[in-house]
């Protein structure tokens, strides 16, 4: 979004500090990780901050916003992933490349795919999403799409006219659902929202098309 270099790289989060992915490293050697500290340390960098313009009160209604994705529509997204069988079987194509890439043999990477998916969704019991049903959990997901497509409105951004930060993580995590080829009952719901599929169309015609 700042039109910065970079150059992306098949990294295993099971090395990484805090168990997860995505990381950035800079050009001095230094790490960093989780999605939100990455873009706050790229901003502390910027001479122009992209939402200095905020005001106080906006900025409080956007970190609900990101709050909402980040801590309950993620939770929505890994459900749907690993508890619901057809999304798992779904998405099993894309862990065995990534296993792949990793350089795992395929005869070591069938019982890490199972114990890999049996840890998450242990955590995702502990979390609480988890101890839900699935009819439950596609109820939760289309409620805080809703919220989202509510959220951007006519935009043209999350915030209005003007771009901030939190685009990357509402473009991120509405693109998941909108963008990919996963079947479910809550990527048709957000495919209704035109406000919605207008705002990713713009984002990915800025950033993303050649």
């Amino acid at each position: 979004m700042r039109g910065l270099e970079y150059e992306t790289k098949v990294a295993d989060s099971r090395k990484a500090p805090l168990g997860k992915l995505p990381g950035l490293q800079l050009l001095d050697g230094t790490m960093v990780y989780d999605s939100r500290l990455i873009i706050e340390r790229l901003e502390s960098e910027n001479p122009e901050p992209m939402d200095a313009h905020l005001t106080r009160r906006e900025r409080a209604r956007a970190d609900a916003m990101r709050s909402a994705l980040e801590e309950h529509f993620y939770f929505v997204l890994v459900y749907l992933h690993f508890e619901y069988e057809r999304g798992w079987q779904e998405f099993l194509p894309v862990w065995k490349d990534y296993g792949a890439a990793l350089g795992m043999p395929s005869f070591v990477l069938r019982p890490a795919l199972f114990f890999a998916r049996r840890s998450v969704l242990r955590d995702l019991r502990g979390q609480g999403t988890g101890r839900h049903d699935l009819e439950t959990v596609r109820r939760f997901g289309k409620e805080l799409v809703t919220s989202l497509a509510d959220f951007i409105g006519d935009g043209p951004y999350v915030m209005g006219e003007r771009l901030t930060t939190y685009d990357a993580t509402a473009y991120a995590f509405a693109a998941q659902i909108v963008q990919s080829e996963f079947t479910c009952p809550v990527r048709e719901h957000a495919k209704r929202h035109e406000s919605l599929v207008a705002y990713l169309d713009r984002m990915r015609e800025r950033y993303f098309v050649d």
